[in-house]
């Protein structure tokens, strides 16, 4: 469906991500990079301490096409 970047603003620090429909009204998005400073990072969905603890000004961006039936 599309693909994104999440941002950590305190560190700089993007790894990419991959968007997925999972029903017809769910969207998640996937960790399918490791981080830019050649660190690793667990792969799997992202939640409130993945891929970092969530602050304010850390950033989600997701572009994507979408079809319907």
């Amino acid at each position: 469906m599309g693909s994104g970047e999440a941002q950590d603003t305190s560190g700089s620090l993007r790894v990419g991500l991959r968007s997925r429909l999972t029903t017809t009204t769910t969207m998640e998005l996937e960790i399918s990079t490791g981080q830019t400073d050649g660190n690793a990072v667990g792969t799997g969905l992202i939640d409130a301490v993945t891929p970092w603890t969530w602050a304010q000004s850390d950033a989600v961006r997701v572009w994507g096409t979408y079809e319907a039936a």
